[in-house]
């Protein structure tokens, strides 16, 4: 057998190995458990006319730097606005002006990616948390990366070779996009 007749074997070994199958989709999980927590929608308490406090029923989760998007009349806040400074209970103060009806459904996000994203995302989580994603496919895009190949490829006597979770994390992360998924469970 050549060398490249040997990798293929290997690889296609990891591939249908059930355990690491599984443990690279608990990692995957617990990325979505992490993409399934970035937002909070929260329903306004107050109206706002071109101004930057707005009332909410509650502002827990709610931190400097979240940024804001108007579910309900989304041209009423304007790109890249994020929270400034939070009042507890009360309201948030946003980085700039916004007009906000009361009871308008305004999200919340903590990824620093955009609302659009952050559905996609969360599509993605919903798929993996109900089990329709293919964990083979899971498999492959950790190992598609070169140097992780090579990490399971090191030690062929061990299901997933010398991969460590924060390989694993890594290639989860171009389908997450920062996501902060390096947990110890």
């Amino acid at each position: 057998m050549t060398d490249t007749q040997d990798e293929h074997t290997l690889v296609t070994q990891e591939i249908d190995a059930s355990e690491f199958q599984e443990r690279v989709e608990g990692r995957f999980i617990n990325s979505a458990i992490a993409v399934s927590t970035e937002e909070l929608q929260i329903f306004a308490s107050g109206a706002v006319t071109a101004g930057t406090v707005v009332p909410l029923p509650s502002t827990t989760g709610l931190v400097a730097g979240m940024t804001v998007v108007n579910l309900t009349a989304p041209a009423s806040i304007g790109p890249n606005i994020t929270i400034a400074s939070v009042q507890a209970g009360v309201s948030a103060t946003m980085s700039g002006n916004v007009t906000v009806a009361v009871n308008d459904l305004l999200a919340f996000n903590s990824s620093g990616l955009s609302h659009a994203t952050h559905l996609k995302r969360l599509a993605f989580a919903g798929a993996l948390f109900a089990r329709s994603v293919d964990l083979k496919m899971l498999v492959m895009l950790v190992i598609a990366n070169a140097t992780i190949r090579t990490e399971a490829l090191a030690n062929a006597t061990v299901i997933g070779g010398n991969i460590l979770d924060s390989d694993i994390d890594f290639q989860i992360n171009s389908v997450f996009t920062g996501v902060a998924n390096s947990r110890n469970w």
